[in-house]
């Protein structure tokens, strides 16, 4: 017989998962108006392109950034919803290659300067642990602003986990953020200065909790921001 424990946290996992659902088609079903916005900002825009009126060009400029963020939004709110349902395929990965495939795709053309030290290869959710080094090698890459910059990646085992640790000297976060920056849209770069909706952090964090791992975050204005987060050296599958 279960105990009212056991309902309780049935329910609540079948809320949940309800909420989650409603997200999704939520956020589904917005993406084709919204990409017909942004179809008819395109065409004013090429309509308009020999006025001289720089005041309309501007406007027209924020409002198709604008638009893009509220896409990327959309398509983070989906991917968060389907965290414990998509990309579940055990396969191995070799971390050096998979951050040196990364970081070669999302450099922003800055030089960068990149020191491993110890790199496992290791069988697990490839699709999701290359998600999260995704989004937090993006966030270093994004904090750059000076000609050395440098990010250092290892690894450490502890227990039955190995410890992430991802360090870099960009411009660093004051510590009042410290306590948002996983919050979901929450970002401490002006909203149309940088290409961001301020999900990453919170999606490789809810990815790295759906794995039974933790994830924190170190830093300081211009000194730069070590995040570290743990993950199972094993998965276990469960069988069809």
């Amino acid at each position: 017989m279960k105990t009212e424990l056991e309902i309780y946290q049935e329910k609540l996992q079948q809320k949940t998962e309800e909420l989650e659902e409603f997200i999704y088609i939520v956020s589904h079903d917005v993406k084709a108006p919204l990409r017909a916005i942004t179809n008819l900002t395109a065409w004013i825009a090429d309509d308009l392109e020999e006025i001289q009126n720089d005041e309309i060009k501007e406007n027209i400029k924020l409002l198709k950034s604008r638009v893009s963020r509220m896409e990327r939004m959309l398509s983070a709110l989906t991917d968060i919803s389907r965290i414990g349902r998509m990309e579940l395929e055990v396969m191995p990965v070799d971390v050096k290659k998979l951050c040196e495939e990364i970081i070669e795709l999302n450099q922003f053309d800055k030089a960068v300067k990149v020191e491993f030290g110890e790199m496992p290869t290791f069988n697990t959710y490839r699709f999701k642990l290359k998600r999260v080094l995704t989004e937090l090698l993006k966030n270093a890459l994004s904090s750059m602003n000076s000609q050395e910059n440098t990010i250092y990646i290892e690894t450490r085992e502890k227990d039955d986990y190995l410890q992430f640790i991802i360090r870099d000297n960009g411009c660093g976060m004051p510590e009042e953020a410290l306590e948002k920056v996983k919050k979901i849209f929450y970002t401490v770069h002006i909203k149309d200065d940088i290409d961001t909706t301020g999900a990453g952090l919170t999606i490789a964090d809810k990815i790295v909790d759906f794995v039974g791992g933790s994830m924190e975050i170190q830093s300081k204005i211009e000194q730069g921001t070590t995040i570290s987060f743990s993950w199972p050296k094993l998965i276990n599958v469960q069988p069809n």
